[in-house]
């Protein structure tokens, strides 16, 4: 197993990976969309980079936290990955993803909204509660993974406007993210099949078939 600091340059690489850097900055850009309906206006660049910095932290840290629990389905359906590989020791992984988790709620108290702080730790606490029990259930994982990502954009809203206007084009946008995270989830699932399926993990591919599945995920990238 890798020790913590026996090889700086591989463990932050994988942290890296772990952290999933361009999931961060696709949930960021959704905090930043959040930013400018709770404003009605551009953004200050210190709100945008701020609120990027802070979603990209808190994904990371869920993100590493989910490959820290799933490390021996990833041993068969994602090899390659720095845990299974063992680029990253599982101790490193643990004590960076509370790390990032608590960098991210710090600096947003410091910075945005108690609201918004409020609605990142229910985000937190969902994703905690899906890797923890909830992956073996039918769709549990998918809907909360997309509530929990969804909620970035309420997130973002609350940040800068306590009491935001909810109109049509609020909730057109939140169900956007929604549905948007919720055909990401499956779209992943596909790839996670071998491992799902040898730890009786049930989902959409593994009980339709692939080809239903990507039928599926098309029709709901194009309702996106």
């Amino acid at each position: 197993m890798t020790q913590i600091g026996s090889n700086p340059c591989k463990n932050i690489k994988g942290l890296i990976i772990l952290g999933r850097p361009v999931d961060g900055i696709i949930i960021g850009s959704t905090v930043v969309l959040g930013i400018i309906v709770g404003l009605r206006s551009m953004p200050s660049l210190p709100q945008i980079l701020l609120g990027l910095l802070c979603s990209i932290l808190l994904l990371a840290g869920m993100d590493t936290f989910n490959e820290y629990l799933d490390i021996e389905m990833d041993k068969i359906s994602k090899p390659w990955r720095p845990l299974p590989q063992g680029t990253v020791s599982r101790e490193l992984t643990l004590v960076v993803s509370i790390t990032e988790t608590i960098i991210a709620i710090v600096v947003g108290t410091m910075l945005f909204n108690f609201q918004a702080i409020f609605v990142g730790i229910i985000a937190v606490l969902m994703a905690v509660i899906y890797s923890k029990w909830l992956k073996p259930i039918f769709l549990a994982k998918n809907i909360m993974v997309a509530v929990s990502l969804s909620l970035a954009f309420l997130g973002g809203t609350l940040s800068v406007n306590s009491a935001p206007k909810i109109d049509h084009t609020f909730l057109l946008l939140q169900l956007l993210t929604f549905v948007a995270a919720f055909i990401f989830e499956i779209h992943k699932d596909l790839g996670d099949l071998t491992g799902d399926s040898t730890h009786a993990v049930q989902t959409l591919p593994i009980k339709i078939g692939q080809r239903k599945t990507v039928n599926f995920i098309i029709l709901g990238y194009m309702l996106a």
